[in-house]
């Protein structure tokens, strides 16, 4: 599995998803050989708003929007990224966060969501959903080198793997990814 330094981001597109921050954020990084890949649906409107802030900010070569994905996509998705974010202002659980940990993603994500243990455990940047702090996590990472995000990964992966074994719905949850990855051709 080599390195690609893709960021991806799947969620549904909404204003509650932050993406007006991660838009604006990307205005002052260096992508560093990196692109940001946001997979989802949403209203029409709303994403064709935020496909003109990507035209209009000359974003196109490192930022996309694209359909969602599920299933089996959504799994070779998650296998060919290098890390996930989800610059969230408001999340329950955040289950695509744990599916990204599964497949061992180090984990951009905003202090409104529940996932503390990114910071404790050190499996990505856990920041206040805002502007400034999302630049200086996006820089950290693509900044990053490739051994530092496989570290991060792997941390990610494990502490995932034996929160979940120890609940059912963990164990729901990994044979319906196992299932999937499998059907695939």
């Amino acid at each position: 599995n080599k390195f690609s330094k893709e960021l991806i981001c799947i969620s549904r597109i909404a204003p509650i998803k932050g993406l007006e921050i991660l838009l604006e954020a990307c205005k002052k990084i260096n992508f560093n050989g990196w692109k940001i890949l946001i997979y989802g649906n949403g209203s029409e409107e709303y994403i064709n708003k935020k496909q003109k802030i990507i035209i209009q900010n000359k974003l196109n070569e490192n930022v996309e929007l694209k359909e969602a994905v599920f299933n089996e996509d959504k799994c070779k998705v998650l296998s060919e990224a290098s890390a996930f974010i989800l610059p969230s202002y408001s999340e329950s659980f955040g289950i695509a966060i744990a599916e990204a940990m599964f497949f061992g993603l180090p984990i951009i994500t905003t202090t409104k969501t529940p996932w503390n243990v990114i910071k404790s455990k050190n499996l990505g940047w856990f920041v206040n959903p805002e502007k400034e702090a999302l630049i200086t996590a996006l820089q950290n990472l693509f900044n990053s080198s490739e051994n530092n995000l496989l570290e991060k990964g792997k941390r990610a992966k494990l502490y995932i793997s034996k929160k979940y074994d120890l609940m059912s719905t963990s164990k729901q949850m990994k044979e319906a990814i196992l299932s999937s990855t499998q059907t695939r051709k």
